[in-house]
């Protein structure tokens, strides 16, 4: 019996990661649903869990748990995924020159307080307790 790893490789990590860990007398030929990366053999004695980060050296890849710096990444990557997110949605729906204006109807305000209540929120995760190692995403208002 042979231990494999599923690499993930994609923009949703600042790093490579262990996303899946079987054991098969064969390589696996199917990926895991929605993922991007490859399966790799792992020698018996390594040792290696799903979410370790995966990082390749000239002697093939190595696995480590995540380090404190691993977490602020994936911390602050997920932080500008959801401030793009949420400036894109902005774009489509500007209500703060609606409320500027003076034009902008009771739903539109209270949407328009919403988001500034998101944004920052989302732009203060780093100060929760348990930062980087849990972080309590805001609900998205929008």
């Amino acid at each position: 019996m042979n231990r494999y790893v599923f690499i993930e490789m994609s923009n949703q990590y600042p790093f490579s990661r262990v996303a899946e860990i079987v054991e098969s007398e064969d390589m696996p030929q199917t990926s895991p649903p929605g993922i991007s990366g490859s399966w790799y053999k792992v020698e018996n004695d390594t040792t290696v869990q799903v979410g370790w980060k995966a990082t390749y050296e000239a002697i093939g890849w190595s696995y480590s748990e995540l380090a404190y710096q691993d977490h602020v990444d994936l911390v602050s990557l997920r932080m500008r995924q959801k401030l793009g997110a949420a400036t894109g949605w902005l774009d489509l729906n500007p209500v703060q020159y609606k409320v500027n204006l003076g034009s902008a109807t009771p739903e539109e305000a209270a949407a328009w307080i919403a988001y500034q209540q998101y944004y920052v929120a989302v732009a203060d995760v780093k100060n929760q307790a348990d930062y980087p190692y849990t972080v309590n995403w805001p609900v998205v208002p929008f």
